[in-house]
């Protein structure tokens, strides 16, 4: 059953525009205007009844630090591929492709300069990036690299009519202002080029806890991203109970004013499907005090066991009915049976808030 049909069951009906908004950009940083036009995307990412071709493009040191530690635990990726100004970081990431942008000794420090330096290197881009059906564009955003160059990776995505899924990392406080502006630059003109743009501040992991260290934050950042893209991607590759398409993303990203908010949870029992509902609606990037002001929602369940997966799934449906406020928000479901899950039910949500 596909989830319009599921939602016929349930006597749900929905409508939304799939135009994003438009973001103001700051020229100073490098990033022109951009009106917005929405490319044409194929609505179902099943090619030929077979799974899609998914690549992670990682931006910039962090960004490709991340994937280096993911390497062999992204299930479905077709392939890798890292874009980095140091032959070092590539040298170390090991991914599928490797695109260095800029042959200069000296390292770029102006963004401007750095947004050049990736428009020349286009052509290599676009080879690294052909053939695929979607892409993650992970990015560590504050410093250059990320923040210069992943713009144009969506340009170039958008020349190929890929559909692009960007995860953005912001800086912590205490890397300052000026950190904080050219980050906020890069993640606007991120957003108006892709169909989804979640943006992961460091800051918000950041706690009370007196033994808490830096990698520790960092590990949160990285989890957070991983569970993201399993979720996401399970329902969206395969033919789940529930399933989803790129159209029904986009509808809910529509909705968006700013970049969207996430949450995870897990929970097993008889109790599972409100306690992981619970966990994720109480997520330290969404928050239960947010959720009931949301436009639209994707939420993505993942099931150990397919055994009385619809009756979990409207009691899932009734929870997040009744606690969103506004009757006309966009509410997307994907259901998808994983054996191999370590709890239960997990569930991911994807607000636009």
């Amino acid at each position: 059953m596909n989830r319009r049909e599921f939602l016929k069951v349930l006597a749900l009906s929905a409508g939304a525009s799939a135009a994003l908004p438009a973001v103001a950009a700051w020229d100073k940083f490098g990033f022109e205007a951009w009106p917005y036009k929405a490319p044409v995307y194929a609505g179902d990412l099943m090619v030929n009844g077979g799974i899609p071709n998914i690549g992670m493009v990682a931006v910039g040191s962090g960004a490709c630090g991340m994937l280096r530690n993911w390497r062999g635990n992204l299930p479905e990726l077709k392939r890798s591929v890292a874009i980095d100004t140091s032959p070092f970081v590539l040298h170390r990431t090991q991914a599928d492709r490797s695109v260095r942008v800029g042959q200069a000794t000296d390292k770029i420090t102006d963004p401007k300069a750095l947004r050049f330096q990736a428009r020349a290197a286009q052509a290599a881009i676009r080879e690294a990036v052909a053939g695929l059906d979607l892409i993650w564009l992970l990015s560590s955003l504050g410093g250059n690299a990320g923040t210069g160059i992943a713009p144009i990776v969506a340009d170039v995505a958008r020349e190929l009519a890929i559909p692009v899924i960007a995860v953005s990392v912001t800086p912590f406080a205490f890397e300052g202002d000026r950190r904080a502006q050219v980050a906020r630059a890069g993640l606007n003109a991120i957003t108006r080029r892709v169909i989804a743009s979640v943006e992961l501040p460091n800051e918000a992991y950041v706690t009370d806890d007196d033994d808490e260290t830096l990698d520790m934050v960092l590990g949160h950042v990285s989890s957070d991203i991983e569970q993201l893209y399993h979720a996401t991607n399970l329902v969206l590759s395969r033919q789940g109970l529930i399933g989803v398409d790129l159209a029904d993303i986009q509808a809910v990203t529509g909705k968006a004013q700013r970049a969207l908010a996430i949450g995870h949870g897990a929970g097993s029992g008889a109790d599972g499907v409100r306690m992981a509902f619970s966990v994720a609606a109480n997520h330290r990037l969404l928050g239960n005090d947010r959720l009931p002001q949301a436009k639209g929602a994707f939420v993505a369940v993942r099931l150990k066991s397919g055994r009385e997966a619809m009756g979990r799934v409207g009691e899932l449906m009734q929870v997040m009915n009744g606690l969103v406020n506004d009757p006309a928000a966009l509410l997307v479901y994907g259901l998808a049976v994983e054996p191999d899950l370590p709890s239960d039910v997990q569930v991911s949500i994807l607000a636009a808030l």
